[in-house]
């Protein structure tokens, strides 16, 4: 096998994985054991219940922080 093949394989199981879980989650959304916005908050990189905070880094500290 050449390493071009060996690196082949890990993507065509990540593959059949991923084609795998979406296919669960058309099951259980057709079952009714989660709701779309339920499957979607599972299936984010980032965690959707948790508050959204943007911080403005170009922002002086000095303005912040100065004693009156």
């Amino acid at each position: 096998m050449t390493a071009m093949a060996s690196k082949m394989k890990p993507f065509a199981e990540r593959a059949a994985e991923k084609q795998r879980s979406r296919e669960e989650d058309k099951h259980r959304l057709r079952r009714g054991e989660v709701s779309p916005a339920q499957l979607a908050a599972e299936n984010s990189f980032f965690n959707l219940s948790l508050g959204v905070q943007i911080l403005d880094f170009g922002r002086s500290p000095y303005r912040k922080y100065r004693k009156r």
